[in-house]
């Protein structure tokens, strides 16, 4: 679906240079997140943050929360007050915990492979393979918590 229409109105990411904050909700539509780590990750500026919250999206952004970073952002960056916004680590992620609970943890860069273990790629092989392994069936987790075997995708289902 990446056709010449939608093309010419995408983003030509090596030409983002101003400066970037980009704030992302793990709860959120799938293209909300996805944009904006690959917006982060792609753009070509040299001064970028990410920042991922859960919850939903107005909850955090639209609140103190978010609004005291969107302040902080551009207070450096229009007005040149240096204070808040040189603490700020280059990616802020609020990292969930049980109990609804998240907690700050800062990063220098969004995804380390190094620390962050197998790549996507790896874990849909290994996820294709155990598939083949169990012959067109999946174990599934019905309301009530009770296992049960659900058809494959591939069997038509």
């Amino acid at each position: 679906m990446d056709d010449k229409y939608h093309r010419d109105r995408s983003p030509v990411w090596e030409k983002i240079k101003t400066p970037l904050f980009s704030s992302a909700n793990w709860g959120g539509q799938g293209l909300h997140p996805r944009g904006n780590f690959e917006g982060f990750v792609r753009a070509a500026s040299k001064e970028k943050w990410l920042e991922a919250h859960g919850i939903e999206h107005w909850t955090h952004f639209y609140t103190d929360y978010g609004r005291e970073q969107q302040l902080a952002f551009f207070n450096y960056f229009l007005h040149g007050k240096k204070d808040a916004w040189k603490k700020q680590p280059k990616v802020l992620l609020q990292v969930r915990h049980p109990g609804e609970k998240f907690v700050a943890r800062g990063e220098d860069e969004w995804r380390s492979p190094a620390r962050n273990g197998p790549s996507s790629i790896s874990i849909r092989r290994r996820w294709r393979s155990r598939q083949e392994a169990v012959q067109g069936r999946q174990a599934g987790v019905r309301s009530d918590g009770r296992r049960r075997d659900l058809p494959h995708p591939a069997d038509g289902a």
